[in-house]
Order: structure tokens, then sequence, then C-alpha cells
């Protein structure tokens, strides 16, 4: 497969992005699982590099809001992993 010219993942083109336009933030969904927390850690370091901002807001698919869970699930440690001990939690 050919690569993009832009390179490969968010990072990647968001960094060719603010080179090209003048982009002083960038608006997303928080992220709650490993894979997506860490692009999100690079399309942030990407972003800050270019002097540009990455602002996070709680939505996306997820049916319960951060505030309503009952426990920080910010922390690795108050996360449930599965989703059966999650749901327990939030109940």
């Amino acid at each position: 497969a050919k690569r993009p010219p832009w390179g490969s993942g968010a990072a990647a083109v968001f960094s060719r992005l603010c080179g090209a336009l003048p982009v002083r933030a960038v608006f997303a969904h928080r992220e709650v699982c490993d894979e997506e927390l860490q692009a999100e850690a690079a399309v942030r370091k990407a972003l800050e590099a270019t002097g540009a901002s990455l602002e996070l807001l709680w939505g996306g698919i997820t049916t319960h809001h951060i505030e309503d869970l009952g426990f920080n699930a910010t922390s690795p440690r108050e996360m449930p992993d599965l989703y059966q001990p999650f749901l327990k939690k939030v109940r």
C-alpha cells in the first residue's frame, strides 16, 4: 500500500495542516481507550510544536456523562477494564 504524502497517523496530518493553515486550536472529543489516548497525546505534541492547542471535550459516543459516573474515569485505578464491571459501577 502506498503511504499518503502527508505521513501516517493523525499527528502527521495535523502537523502538516498547521504548517499550511493558521491553526490556533483543534477541538475533539476526549478518548478513554489506551490506543486512542496515545494518538491524542501524539496529536497534542504535534499541535503544540506549531503553537496550536488541543482542546478536549467529553462527549462522542458515550452514554454516560463523565460527571455522572460516580468515579474518576481518568484514573486507571478507578476505571474498570471491562464493560460489566463498568456497568455495575454506574448503576
